[in-house]
């Protein structure tokens, strides 16, 4: 009875009105879905995927991160190690610094530079004896600190 009334007032409108059925169901053009519409498991779905993506993001960058930093101090330390076993071989004459950079540089596999304390070039695995006289003072280098 009250649905009958209410669509009378509304008129061409009438359309809008639903019927409740017994069964719990409902009837007419509101009850269909919406074009587009997402149901709740969609957005819970694609809420947990968000976070996801967002979470192993963060873990990859943070990953990133403390990977380089170990990497980084792990090459700090066995360049020290190097640095100190060549100096506890190292003649105390400076005559033969050159030939002793070659040698060194040969058995671990790298550039072994010695430098004076004024910054001038005394010994380079890259470079042979006439050469040395030829390169930059290290002073300025960001690379050099006198000890």
């Amino acid at each position: 009875m009250h649905v009958q009334r209410l669509r009378a007032k509304l008129g061409d409108a009438s359309d809008l009105v639903e019927t409740v059925r017994a069964s719990g169901t409902v009837s007419g053009p509101l009850s269909r879905p919406r074009a587009g519409a997402v149901n709740f498991a969609t957005r819970l779905f694609l809420g947990a995927v968000a976070i996801l993506l967002v979470s192993v993001t963060a873990l990859v960058l943070a990953t990133d991160v403390w990977q380089r930093r170990d990497l980084e101090a792990s090459l700090a330390a066995e360049l020290e190690r190097e640095a100190r076993s060549i100096a506890v071989a190292m003649p105390h004459d400076s005559a033969a610094l050159n030939s002793l950079a070659h040698r060194f540089g040969t058995a671990i596999g790298r550039r072994v530079t010695f430098i004076d304390r004024d910054g001038h070039v005394l010994g380079d695995s890259d470079f042979d004896d006439a050469s040395l006289r030829l390169l930059e003072n290290h002073r300025a280098g960001p690379r050099w600190r006198p000890r």
